[in-house]
């Protein structure tokens, strides 16, 4: 889950800067229409994915110091609650773009 969390925090220091493309980012009809829009809502939405990278990335980190059971406790709370936060935020950044 680390690396996948640090993975999300590099794509989302990358997203501010990418052209409209087939493979990364908010690919949707509305930011391929028009370039400012794409440029909006990337940026915000790599923003918030740097944001739960982050804090995830700490919360994962330190599972690893938590004994057995505690560790398989916390890991499955936190990675479903990361899962769900990538899921809304994703929601959240598609949204976004039909209201700038």
């Amino acid at each position: 889950m680390c690396i996948f969390t640090i993975t999300l925090i590099i794509i989302g220091l990358i997203s501010p800067f990418i052209l409209p493309n087939s493979y990364i980012g908010i690919r949707i009809s509305k930011t391929f229409s028009d370039p400012a829009i794409w440029k909006k809502v990337n940026t915000i939405s790599g923003i918030g994915l740097i944001i739960i990278g982050l804090i995830f990335t700490l919360l994962f980190f330190n599972i690893v110091k938590k004994e057995e059971g505690e560790r398989t406790k916390l890991f499955v709370k936190f990675a479903t609650i990361f899962i769900l936060l990538i899921i809304g935020w994703t929601i959240i950044s598609v949204l976004l773009a039909y209201f700038i």
